[in-house]
């Protein structure tokens, strides 16, 4: 072989190689227990805060959920609850929720590095009767989250904008906040 055949062929593995080596990467972003791949799904309980605003104001709320990690690189929120809101500013001062829901069965979660993406994140929310709104009803078509130790998870930050009708008045929306992780730095991704 010439010379030049051998440069080719070389320069056309460290192409292949720089081709397949990101794909090889991103097939390990996947469910982790104590660093080896979950074999079937587990549930992890999430407590913490949020804030959300909107043209009308803002509020403040304790929100509970239930992350189910499956085998592989996905996942899911289900069982979301606000509870405990307080409206902060605008015409939410004051005003509290007396019922909130999760829009459709569960959030998809897709495992990436070092984080995890959230998709279609829609809550109904009622507020108390005193309130001048009754309804805000948000969606966020991505919530991107950090984790601090994406190998162990404790905590799930989270942040994302979207849209929200307002008394059926549609507007911008963003929300943002943290979850504590139970069992705390049992599971990971990775």
């Amino acid at each position: 072989m010439t010379s030049r055949r051998m440069g080719l062929l070389s320069l056309g593995v460290v192409l292949v190689l720089a081709l397949v080596g990101p794909a090889t990467a991103a097939a390990t972003n996947v469910w982790q227990h104590e660093g080896t791949p979950l074999k079937e799904h587990v549930q992890m309980s999430l407590h913490g805060s949020q804030v959300f605003v909107t043209e009308a104001g803002g509020m403040i709320c304790e929100v509970d959920a239930v992350l189910t990690a499956e085998a592989g690189s996905t996942g899911r929120v289900t069982n979301f609850q606000s509870k405990q809101c307080v409206g902060l500013f605008g015409e939410l001062t004051g005003c509290t929720v007396k019922s909130s829901k999760q829009f459709g069965p569960f959030w998809h979660l897709q495992v990436n590095t070092g984080s995890l993406t959230a998709k279609e994140v829609a809550i109904v929310r009622e507020l108390d009767e005193g309130c001048p709104v009754e309804r805000v009803v948000s969606n966020i078509p991505k919530l991107t989250t950090l984790l601090p130790e994406p190998a162990a998870i404790g905590v799930i930050e989270y942040f994302g904008s979207g849209e929200a009708a307002v008394d059926g008045v549609p507007g911008e929306y963003e929300e943002f906040g943290s979850w504590a992780v139970t069992p705390e730095d049992t599971y990971g991704i990775g």
